[in-house]
């Protein structure tokens, strides 16, 4: 669906293309071989290169033998503002024996490639000084099957612990858990804990080739829930390969069954959301000739698990059936659907896989507009047809794919291959899984810092927030301070409980757009803290726009409570009508309206005068349940608009 739309694409794993792409284009060009075409079908002789315009008959998959030879990155880009999966992920190892019929990626990245252990931990700790984060994440299709997790995770908490760094474990298997990983993510901070049993029931599961049965998902809900977790999160599927009407209402039953493994819960109640997705068949799977439901089907399916659930502490959500629709369109399209897309794009059509931007008219209208009917692409396709991917060699050959439909129809399992060798068509002399069985961790010793004994000094830091930073929220600019101590080695406090925390503490929040020159915070550490160099140190590690002025120690006890802020007011030339400012002088009350409640800003603004015709200076007293912000203050006694205020700064605070 998107052949014209791509110069060339790389199929399977990138880092040995990559360099190969670089060699051939420097080598062209050197041959003064200069034309787009001609550099293509260079690249075309590339294991792993598709050049879509040369309509190549085959193309076999990228495969790096042993994934240790590259290692992951541990420099990774750390965002000031707040992303889905706000943490250090590394990948422990690629592919994934399983073999679960419906997915694709356990499919096309086989065969199984483990990273050692060493070079984990090696990156894992390197990752974390350079970027501060406060979690790991170890990440795989299935990081619960690595050879030796046990001795991996154990190693991993015994030398994070006393940074509070989280684990994670986002792919857990439900039969690889265990009370030693469950306990080992729990040592710092308790992650979330998805599940994902797919079918409502074994029969089905034995369908899709997942081996789990309702007591083992019984068993390990149980574990969870009495470690100390009161959230448990399900993953289903509706629409799959031989699902009767039994199979969706076995997903409700299923659910209430996990929730009484929950016990009470003591004070707080425990809970459970399950999310349902429509099944979509994909390309290079066993279930790639399979049908898709409809919308309604699907719709209906997963209402009536929702209402089947009602009443209860299970939260049901769901994924737009409207968007699986358009996904199992592409999911096994062909090169007519690029028409559609630019059709599409043409009609406005832009993030369609965020439900707020997904409008399924226009798609509907570009399908009739190129003349296609896009159920044709659900359908259930002949054994005997020629499929768009056909030409694309994922490594496993399509008569292993379809023994396994046959043995899903007749309701068999196939044995994970780390166990035994199913002949699917990746694995020969030169490639083969490549596992790290229970071996030691003996390749390198990380010393653990001994536990600093010295007791808790609080210091003060005088820091700046100008330029870009003032577009940082108050929680963003704490994150990014707070990982900024970390990537420094500052060694913090952090508070007990079940979500520690570094022991820092800010003055008044300042509104997102408002600068300031003098903001204050008070930081926890263990021991003295050489001033001058911790400065130094901390300016290297800060976003542009923040840095640290001053570093003083004051007393263990002693508290942020800023009494007045002075802030300088930027306005445009002649947007002050000084008349408004006598009125406000004059007057005993002033009110302003805040959140359904008239607070008298005569009490909040101590002063307020006009410098210049640009420059407003304004001291704003700090009234607990009275706070307004100083733009409100300053557009209400002058009467300013938005467009007329240039820029605000926080000169001083008086504490």
């Amino acid at each position: 669906p998107v052949a014209r739309f791509f110069d060339l694409i790389v199929i399977g794993d990138g880092e040995e293309v990559l360099l190969k792409i670089c060699k051939a284009v420097r080598e062209a060009k050197a041959a003064g071989i200069h034309k787009k075409e001609s550099i293509l079908r260079e690249l075309a002789k590339v294991e792993g290169i598709y050049v879509p315009s040369l309509k190549q008959e085959k193309v076999k998959k990228a495969l790096v033998k042993d994934i240790d030879q590259y290692p992951f990155p541990d420099s990774q880009v750390v965002p000031f503002t707040e992303i889905v999966h706000d943490r250090l992920s590394i990948e422990i190892f690629r592919g994934c024996g399983r073999g679960c019929r419906f997915c694709q990626a356990g499919f096309i990245y086989r065969p199984i490639r483990e990273r050692s252990p060493d070079s984990i931990l090696e990156k894992a700790i390197m990752g974390l000084k350079k970027t501060g984060y406060e979690e790991i994440s170890l990440l795989s299709l299935s990081s619960g099957d690595y050879s030796c997790i046990d001795i991996l995770i154990k190693r991993l908490m015994d030398i994070v612990e006393d940074k509070k760094v989280a684990l994670s474990l986002p792919s857990l298997r439900i039969d690889s858990m265990n009370p030693l990983i469950v306990e080992q993510i729990k040592r710092v901070r308790k992650t979330g804990f998805t599940l994902a049993p797919e079918a409502g029931n074994e029969a089905l599961r034995r369908v899709i080739n997942k081996d789990i049965s309702d007591e083992e998902i019984l068993r390990t809900s149980k574990l969870v829930y009495e470690s100390g977790w009161n959230l448990i999160k399900l993953y289903f599927m509706v629409g799959l390969p031989t699902e009767k009407e039994k199979d969706v209402a076995d997903i409700a039953k299923l659910s209430r069954e996990v929730l009484k493994c929950s016990g009470k819960g003591g004070r707080r109640r425990n809970k459970l959301n399950i999310s349902v997705a429509t099944f979509v068949p994909k390309s290079h799977t066993p279930f790639m000739w399979e049908e898709q439901i409809s919308v309604e089907e699907a719709k209906e399916k997963i209402f009536s698990i929702k209402d089947a659930l009602k009443g209860s502490a299970i939260k049901v959500k769901w994924n737009d059936p409207e968007l699986s629709w358009l996904e199992g369109i592409f999911s096994r399209g062909d090169r007519r659907l690029c028409d559609v897309i630019v059709s599409a794009w043409n009609m406005g059509a832009r993030f369609d896989s965020w439900s707020e931007h997904f409008n399924k008219q226009i798609w509907e209208k570009a399908f009739y507009e190129n003349g296609i009917d896009p159920s044709e692409y659900l359908k259930r396709r002949s054994i005997e047809q020629k499929l768009p991917w056909d030409h694309i060699d994922a490594g496993v050959k399509k008569e292993f794919l379809l023994a396994e439909l046959k043995k899903a129809l007749r309701g068999e399992l196939t044995e994970d291959c780390r166990k035994k060798c199913n002949n699917c068509g990746v694995c020969n002399k030169k490639v083969k899984p490549v596992l790290w069985k229970d071996l030691p961790i003996s390749r390198i010793e990380i010393e653990k810092k001994k536990e600093n004994q010295s007791p808790a000094k609080r210091y003060r830091m005088i820091y700046t927030k100008i330029d870009v930073a003032k577009f940082l929220s108050q929680l963003e600019v704490m994150r990014a301070i707070a990982r900024a101590l970390r990537r420094a080695d500052i060694d913090l406090v952090y508070s007990q409980g079940f979500h520690p925390v570094p022991k820092i503490s800010f003055s008044h929040a300042l509104p997102v757009g408002v600068e300031s020159v003098y903001e204050v915070m008070d930081v926890q550490v263990k021991g003295e803290l050489d001033q001058v160099y911790a400065k130094s140190k901390i300016n290297r590690e800060l976003p542009r726009g923040i840095r640290i002025l001053s570093i003083y120690e004051v007393p263990k006890k002693s508290r942020i409570s800023p009494r007045e802020s002075h802030y300088l007011v930027v306005v445009k030339e002649g947007a002050v009508d000084q008349s408004l400012l006598k009125r406000f002088e004059e007057q005993k009350e002033f009110y302003i309206k805040k959140r359904g409640k008239e607070v008298d800003l005569r009490k909040i603004v101590k002063s307020i005068s006009i410098e210049t015709d640009e420059r407003i200076n304004i001291v704003v007293r700090h009234i607990p349940g009275s706070e307004v912000k100083v733009l409100d203050i300053v557009k209400k006694i002058l009467n300013l608009k938005d467009e007329d205020i240039i820029k605000i700064i926080r000169m001083r605070q008086v504490i």
